[in-house]
Formats: structure tokens, C-alpha cells, sequence
């Protein structure tokens, strides 16, 4: 909390991208592809789409409900910070606004 009331995303952001990667399996080029509109949280059935896989696959990764809410809460305050969280907008973007690469140092953990 306090790296965010200095104004400062970075230790959030890898907070929520570790959180996610422990709790789902997903690899590092999987977390910094993801889109919001990849993310299904509002059922009984939560999941996130995995467009493009090992082997180029595309699957669906389930999601329990601890990381659910994680989630929620950092698009909540991705709204907060003016960043974008349309339908197209990556879940974990660098300062460019885009995608971080799989090779980002936010990623290197």
C-alpha cells in the first residue's frame, strides 16, 4: 500500500501478476498477453482465456475465488489510476499503456 500512496503501480502490478501466476499456472508470456476481455469474473464459474498457448493453443484456466477478487481489485484500481480497462486493453501494462513483454524486468521474478 504504500508503494501505491507514493503514486508509484509497479510493486501492485507484480504483486497482482505473481499472485496470478502462482494461483493459475499460467508462464510469464501467457500473464503479459492477457486482455480484460480475457477475464470472465463475474459467475459462479470464474476463468480467464489463455488465446495463445504452448503449442499456439487456446484454453480456458479456471480461477478460484482468492484471486478473483485480487483481480477485481486491481482493475478497480487500474480505473483509479485514468488507465484503461476496455474490452482491448492489456491487464498488466507497461508505461507505454501496452503489453509487457515476456522478457519485461517486472516479469524477471
Amino acid at each position: 500500500m504504500v508503494d501505491q500512496l507514493k503514486g508509484r503501480k509497479t510493486w501492485v502490478t507484480r504483486y497482482a501478476a505473481i499472485h496470478l501466476a502462482l494461483n493459475s499456472g499460467l508462464r510469464v508470456s501467457e500473464i503479459a498477453a492477457l486482455k480484460i476481455r480475457d477475464l470472465s469474473l463475474d459467475g459462479r464459474n470464474n476463468y480467464l482465456i489463455v488465446q495463445r498457448g504452448k503449442g499456439k493453443r487456446k484454453r480456458d484456466v479456471h480461477l478460484d475465488k482468492e484471486i478473483v477478487k485480487h483481480l477485481k481489485a486491481y482493475i478497480d484500481m487500474k480505473k483509479s489510476w485514468g488507465e484503461p480497462v476496455t474490452e482491448d486493453a492489456p491487464v498488466f501494462a507497461g508505461r507505454s499503456g501496452n503489453h509487457f513483454s515476456g522478457n519485461s524486468p517486472a516479469y524477471q521474478f
